[in-house]
């Protein structure tokens, strides 16, 4: 079994770390991706909370870098993306989303946004 470390974030959440472990007799090409499932609950979570919200690939995509052994100490004060951090992360998305989509509502209203 191989194990890997990952320093993750969505969206513009701040940095968690996860540990995954390969499953085995999984081939170099067709590896699962160690994020889907948070990845899908986020996106089933903000499609709930805020159904009018397109484009939402951005705050819910993982954007991860994997840690190699001899680094792992520079990590050690991340916190780990367990249940109750997906859940804080889930408040900050709700609130980026929410921002943006109100950015974007001041933007159409403007005098100059009809060109």
């Amino acid at each position: 079994m191989e194990k890997k470390l990952y320093v993750v974030s969505f969206g513009d959440s701040k940095k968690y770390l996860m540990d995954y472990t390969v499953p085995t007799g999984t081939d170099q090409l067709h590896k699962p991706n160690p994020f889907d499932n948070i990845e899908k609950e986020l996106t089933s979570w903000l499609r709930k909370e805020v159904p009018e919200a397109t484009d939402l690939a951005y705050f819910t995509s993982a954007r991860a870098t994997e840690v190699y052994a001899d680094h792992r100490g520079r990590y050690a004060g991340y916190p780990v993306l367990d249940a109750s951090a997906v859940k804080e992360i889930e408040q900050e998305l709700l609130r980026e989303v929410r921002d943006r989509m109100s950015v974007r509502e001041e933007n159409v209203n403007a005098p100059w946004s009809v060109v």
